[in-house]
């Protein structure tokens, strides 16, 4: 990779582009009205209360007006990149490290923004097939506060970045499996359970360890929604699991892998690097400070966690899950010794 194909256009990918097609899929659903019109006092109205007394304006909460560096919009050290400690890193120019870490961060906005609209839509789909009113009303904020989230990525990449990339297959495909489900339960597994636990991963990450005050604020604001929508996920299906036989357990248990390992293929995003003319196995070649898989283990952590917790993970997936987990410890000792004093206490 040289500067000369630097220099290129990077098609669909180096400016922003209005006016794409949405994308499209079929959703036959059965819709729920409940009603007794019962708010008895709940595990469910207490979370509802607690969100309509956080409520927060995008615009006037957090203050847009720092200058980010346009090589590193997230004020990230390089120690996150898949790339970073590899022969293929060390190969690079300043200037061509720099185009890496600005569209391997782009890219990363770029997915917070479309995992924030397919929440909203997965919220508006539960407020139609979730029985009780009080669940309702919970989605229904739930809906406006992605709406919120979206227009904070929406205006970090049009304001504060410049540069987008479409979703990720990966991603793609898991929030299609999910929300063309009619059985709801699957709708939260797919965005209250994995899409949202991997975020509040990310959102972590990004609130400890990035050097912005934007960046932290953003993250921090974001995170304490999300942890409310896990909330609720997890307890809705804690309560609806054991009502299912083991045959449509095992069926939730499948899915949950599919969609973990779909989750974690995001981490080598193939498309960042076909764009940047840049070949990147999947296996780092050398011991960075922080390995890919580290990275992995150590953002997916509460995804291991709250399957183990619900049921959907047993024998050689709970082995695993355990492994994965051991990695995250292992590469929180990396960061602290490569980020003196940067690692602040972790948010369960």
């Amino acid at each position: 990779m040289t500067a000369q194909i630097f220099s290129q256009a990077l098609v669909g990918v180096d400016s922003l582009r209005p006016g794409l097609p949405p994308s499209v899929f079929q959703a036959g659903i059965d819709v729920a009205i409940d009603q007794s019109y019962e708010l008895k006092p709940s595990w469910r109205s207490q979370l509802y209360g607690k969100g309509k007394s956080l409520q927060w304006d995008a615009m006037n909460r957090i203050d847009w007006s720092e200058t980010l560096d346009p090589e590193n919009p997230l004020c990230y050290a390089d120690v996150f990149l898949p790339v970073y400690g590899t022969k293929n890193w060390a190969k690079l120019s300043k200037q061509d490290q720099a185009q890496v870490r600005q569209h391997y961060q782009a890219y990363t906005v770029s997915q917070f923004l479309h995992g924030e609209q397919a929440a909203m839509l997965a919220a508006g789909r539960l407020i139609e097939v979730l029985p009780e009113l009080s669940a309702k009303n919970f989605a229904a904020q739930q809906a406006a506060d992605e709406a919120r989230h979206a227009e904070v990525f929406s205006h970090l990449l049009h304001n504060k970045i410049g540069i987008f990339y479409d979703f990720d297959d990966g991603i793609s495909s898991l929030i299609r499996w999910g929300l063309s489900d009619r059985r709801w339960d699957f709708v939260v597994l797919t965005t209250q359970v994995l899409l949202e636990g991997l975020a509040l991963g990310m959102l972590q990450q990004l609130r400890d360890f990035s050097k912005s005050p934007l960046i932290q604020n953003i993250a921090s604001y974001v995170m304490a929604d999300e942890a409310r929508h896990v909330a609720f996920g997890l307890q809705e299906l804690e309560q609806f699991y054991p009502q299912l036989t083991a045959v449509e357990l095992r069926e939730r248990a499948e899915f949950a892998q599919e969609g973990l390992q779909a989750l974690r293929r995001r981490f080598n995003p193939n498309v960042a690097w076909r764009n940047l003319r840049m070949e990147v196995p999947l296996e780092m070649s050398d011991s960075p400070p922080i390995s890919l898989e580290q990275t992995i283990s150590r953002l997916t952590r509460r995804l291991d966690t709250m399957l183990i917790k619900l049921g959907l993970v047993d024998g050689e997936g709970s082995a695993a899950a355990s492994e994965r987990l051991a990695h995250w410890h292992s590469a929180d000792e990396s960061l602290n010794q490569n980020n003196p004093g940067a690692l602040k206490p972790a948010v369960s």
